[in-house]
């Protein structure tokens, strides 16, 4: 080749490679603007360069990430039009019609949407996805009850029912329309539907209590507010409500503290589980566990001989009988009183620790009417046995602590079933063995050491229920890998983990801040990909909106809609716990490059509320992750009407993704494999 035709090729493709350069920088850009919330920048600068983004990614995408500018900025007319022409450009994609169909309900053109969505009632709707056909019936359901055909709407959502059997929001939208039709029998039944497929939305408790009154059952109205309470679901109403409903129940005994502490069931019989004994080595790790709620009275028995002793050595009881009813209580003198079988048997000090030992070594403690999950969806109450010992530690006032002793083995085999199914594959199991120990290593005399123990028994910490979670699986896999950690430059790494990552979990960061080396941000996406993170808005969007297949997807170990969610928020709700007389507007103003939303201001008549880091997924409701895209609908004067968030996972995100883990395991992933996967650049050894 002649050297001057070489130099030009050269040149062409110095140029290309320069063009490319810059397009690629430009769309960076835009991509930095959208993540941080200026909106109105990012629209800019996509009109500016629409020439060199359609030649670089097309006019179906480019289309589409402009509508969604336009949308974030409030231009609904031209967010439908844009939508519209990405839709053409795209051939017609059924997807793309459904996405145009819920473009022009959130704009507010009912007609124009209902004819996007007549176009997909036909055939078009078998090529769409399971989650785009939810989101068919779903917004079909909501277009016909904006426009005032409210029979068309329940047929809407009754087909959706029947079609996505195990989505709760077509339950939640029937028991609305339900109410409007002053039906509440048939509201309650539909509202006990959606919680019975989806346990996480409890903020619809309130709502069930009201109904289950409309309908004179004040026994179960009372229940719901209860649990709306323990729920951490309008806590402050729900008080109010459950103590008037106690005085219209003259058959239920009054209790001097109705929600913070129940009275003990007056004839108590334990059931107790048959445990194995573990390692009786003595130099094995003690920790201290604090158990339930601070209180002031606690039942217990124990299943062999016992004594009690104070902090000073002073013997409160020498022989506790096995088997029978005890109970310990601060009277309003800040004494100790100690009851057998309800009769008083000493009144003590109420000034130091007790300690509940055992005389066996085959022993364990059972407790009555345990609280777990306050201010969670799954809050309860239930009897739970433990191994080791108890401790109660005196708090201020009359109430005390119970602090469960146990060995590191004793804590973990208790643990690890609370955190993973014990029928998932055993490297799995034997890779959440792994986080853990390291987790509870590492944490010991940090997390809780201020309240003086270890650690807490709720999933702030790490879930432990003693001896009723115990599975001979999951104690295999403690024995198995015991004394296994993963550390980092030498040191015990925390091992923090979530339920399921949506298939790219999260740098630590960008959660709780501070640069952790081994926490980084892990895509899962099988096979070759061309989804890289940070994504455009269309796709940050679309991958909320699908299910992308990654190790972190639905199957024998994860149901869809732990990885793909969609949940309506509740408005008054959120304007509650803000503080606000009403919500008027929600804005996303910052995202970590993975998605996950680290800042939310909502807006007030008055004021903006800015909502930052771990509390947006309570503050929220409880919604399951805060890797979530959000739709706004607004009424006619321009206030929010609706709030329905799309999210991937369930968890903080960060860490080992327990999905995933098990679907690796599944696929012959060895648990040292695994677990390395998540924590980066970290080593296994043994410390014990």
């Amino acid at each position: 080749m002649p050297k001057n035709r070489l130099f030009f090729v050269i040149m062409l493709l110095f140029i290309f490679i320069f063009t490319y350069s810059k397009v690629t920088a430009a769309l960076e850009v835009v991509n930095d603007l959208y993540y941080s919330g200026q909106y109105e920048q990012a629209l800019e600068r996509m009109v500016e360069r629409e020439s060199s983004f359609l030649e670089k990614i097309g006019s179906e995408k480019y289309y589409l990430n402009l509508a969604y500018l336009y949308y974030e900025n409030g231009m609904l007319d031209h967010y439908v039009n844009t939508l519209e022409k990405s839709y053409q450009a795209s051939g017609k994609q059924p997807g793309l019609a459904l996405k145009t169909a819920v473009g022009h309900y959130t704009a507010g053109s009912y007609d124009r949407a209902e004819e996007f969505f007549t176009r997909l009632a036909g055939t078009d709707l078998e090529h769409l996805s399971g989650i785009e056909q939810r989101r068919f019936f779903f917004y079909r359901g909501s277009n016909a009850r904006a426009a005032g055909n409210l029979s068309q709407a329940e047929d809407y959502w009754q087909q959706g029912r029947e079609h996505q059997p195990t989505y709760a929001g077509f339950d939640v939208e029937l028991a609305r329309l339900a109410e409007i039709q002053n039906n509440y029998e048939q509201a309650l039944t539909y509202y006990q539907s959606a919680l019975s497929k989806d346990s996480s939305i409890s903020y619809v408790l309130p709502q069930m209590a009201e109904a289950a009154e409309h309908i004179g059952d004040y026994e179960q109205a009372w229940s719901y507010w209860q649990r709306s309470y323990e729920s951490g679901i309008s806590r402050e109403r729900a008080a109010r409500e459950t103590e008037r409903l106690q005085k219209m129940l003259p058959e239920k005994e009054p209790e001097p503290e109705p929600i913070t502490e129940i009275e003990p069931a007056p004839d108590w019989e334990p059931d107790w589980k048959s445990y194995d004994l573990l390692d009786e080595d003595p130099g094995l790790l003690t920790l201290e566990v604090g158990v339930g709620q601070q209180k002031s009275r606690q039942l217990f028995q124990v299943d062999a001989p016992f004594r009690i002793i104070n902090e000073q050595g002073l013997v409160i009881l020498t022989y506790g009988e096995p088997y029978t009813e005890w109970e310990l209580k601060r009277l309003e003198s800040g004494e100790f009183q100690l009851k057998r079988a309800g009769e008083s048997l000493a009144v003590f000090s109420g000034a130091y620790d007790l300690e509940i030992i055992p005389l066996e070594d085959r022993a364990s403690i059972m407790l009555h009417n345990i609280a777990y999950g306050s201010g969670y969806f799954f809050a309860g109450r239930e009897d739970r046995q433990y191994r080791g010992r108890m401790r109660i530690q005196v708090e201020d006032g009359r109430q005390f602590r119970t602090i469960n002793r146990v060995n590191i083995q004793e804590y973990l085999v208790s643990v690890v079933p609370s955190e993973m199914p014990a029928s998932w594959p055993m490297e799995a199991l034997k890779a959440q063995t792994l986080a853990a120990r390291s987790f509870t290593i590492r944490n010991l005399g940090r997390r809780q050491a201020r309240y003086g123990f270890d650690l807490l028994d709720t999933v702030s910490d790490a879930a432990y229920s003693g001896i009723n979670s115990e599975h001979p699986r999951t104690t295999e896999a403690v024995k198995a890998t015991r004394g296994e950690v993963g550390v980092h430059g030498g040191r015990v790494i925390d091992a923090v983990f979530s339920s399921n990552s949506g298939g790219h979990t999260e740098d630590s960061v960008y959660v709780w801040g501070g640069e952790v080396p081994y926490l980084q941000g892990v895509n899962l996406i099988k096979g070759d990909s061309s989804i890289e993170f940070p994504l455009l808005p269309a796709g940050l969007i679309e991958w909320h909106q699908s299910s992308p297949e990654t190790h972190s997807g639905p199957g024998s170990y994860s149901y869809e809609h732990a990885y793909r969610w969609m949940r309506e928020v509740d408005l008054e709700l959120l304007a509650e716990r803000l503080d606000l007389s009403r919500v008027i507007d929600f804005r996303i103003k910052e995202r970590s490059p993975g998605g996950y939303v680290q800042e939310i201001a909502v807006k007030g008549p008055e004021e903006v509320a800015t909502i930052r880091g771990g509390v947006i997924r309570s503050t929220l409701g409880g919604v399951r992750s805060s890797s979530f895209s959000a739709l706004r609908k607004y009424d006619e004067q321009g206030f929010l009407r609706q709030l329905i968030l799309y999210g991937a996972g369930w968890g903080h995100g960060v860490g080992m993704d327990q999905t995933a883990a098990a679907r690796m395991a599944g696929e012959g992933y060895s648990y040292r494999e695994i677990f390395t996967t998540f924590y980066t650049g970290t080593e296994i050894e043994t410390r014990y």
